[in-house]
């Protein structure tokens, strides 16, 4: 009955494409003993899901404050030579910042602040404005909008 199932799956296996599988011999099954096989189906049971899992923490939900403060690369420029790296890291609810980097030996060089980066053409200089602060462009936004009502 064994050898008839065997031989049915493996012609079901050879159909469809896939490798015969593989059938323990009778000698090694019979000189490991039952319980070094029940430690082997124990081992593979384990190693294949069928043990509980730890539940993970539930995730907390993101606020609308959290995007504020995500960065983003803008103004990326790269000199001619190709050893200089220049982007901006800026976010909304803080301060960027200007990083340059050196990509063969992976220094960096940052400034507060900095935007529109470029280099000069022989890749020894860059050049980049310096944006005013998050703290200014509110006050600047309050003095235009939050002013008094005169007649």
């Amino acid at each position: 009955m064994r050898l008839r199932l065997h031989q049915r799956t493996t012609t079901f296996l050879k159909a469809r494409g896939a490798p015969p599988p593989r059938v323990l011999a009778p000698r090694l099954r019979a000189a490991l003993g039952p319980r070094a096989l029940a430690c082997a189906a124990l081992l593979i049971a384990s190693w294949s899901g069928c043990s509980v899992t730890a539940q993970t923490p539930a995730k907390r939900p993101l606020s609308y404050d959290v995007y504020d403060y995500w960065r983003s690369i803008q103004g990326t420029a790269l000199s001619r030579d190709g050893e200089w790296l220049a982007y901006a890291l800026t976010s909304e609810g803080e301060d960027g910042e200007l990083v340059v980097r050196n990509l063969r030996t992976a220094t960096e060089f940052k400034h507060p602040r900095g935007i529109n980066p470029a280099f000069t053409a022989d890749g020894k200089f860059v050049v980049f404005t310096i944006a005013q602060t998050k703290a200014e462009e509110e006050k600047e936004r309050r003095g235009k909008t939050g002013g008094s009502y005169v007649r």
